[in-house]
């Protein structure tokens, strides 16, 4: 593994940033030669941002949580991705309201949104029923897209339940990463 590992998960598989550059594999009888690994991760820092609106707000608190600043930089939000390539894009967003108000009911669409412009995967789900203590929420999924070099990538939330409220990011909770195929 070059770069760095970034961490093992409970099963001992390692999750990690950087680049694998694989010139040979045994254990199983199959074969690497010449592969190159790369992948990103970002989380959302802070939270708190409004995501109870009908009209799609872009999430702009991403942070490195392991990235290969050679091929992935994140700004306002908005990630760029140096070469092109496919990758598997996985999403996870968590939503909360701090301040429950009665009948106040949240489900969201999650929108990944290619260059400013194009819908390349949308998703709904989650939901938020605050007077019953439901006060937390997620939506995740994962998507296989193909990118040009220099293409960006912002992920897009807003309510689709019909009830008014407060609803935002949860700090820490809010994932992105990619590995390229």
């Amino acid at each position: 593994i070059r770069d760095r590992l970034y961490s093992l998960n409970g099963v001992g598989n390692a999750i990690f940033a950087g680049t694998v550059a694989a010139t040979s594999y045994t254990g199983d009888g199959s074969a690497l030669t010449g592969m190159k690994l790369s992948s990103a991760s970002f989380k959302n820092t802070t939270g708190g941002q409004l995501v109870d609106g009908t009209t799609f707000v872009t999430l702009t608190d991403w942070a490195d949580d392991g990235v290969d600043a050679v091929q992935y930089s994140a700004t306002t939000g908005v990630v760029t991705l140096t070469r092109a390539g496919t990758f598997l894009v996985s999403v996870t967003i968590a939503a909360e309201t701090l301040l429950p108000t009665l009948n106040y009911r949240w489900q969201g669409e999650v929108q990944l949104w290619k260059n400013g412009t194009t819908d390349v995967a949308t998703t709904s789900g989650g939901y938020i029923r605050a007077n019953n203590g439901a006060n937390y929420t997620g939506i995740t999924f994962t998507k296989v897209l193909t990118f040009a070099a220099s293409d960006t990538l912002a992920i897009r939330v807003r309510r689709i339940s019909n009830t008014a409220g407060d609803a935002t990011t949860t700090p820490g909770q809010c994932h992105l990463s990619f590995v390229e195929l």
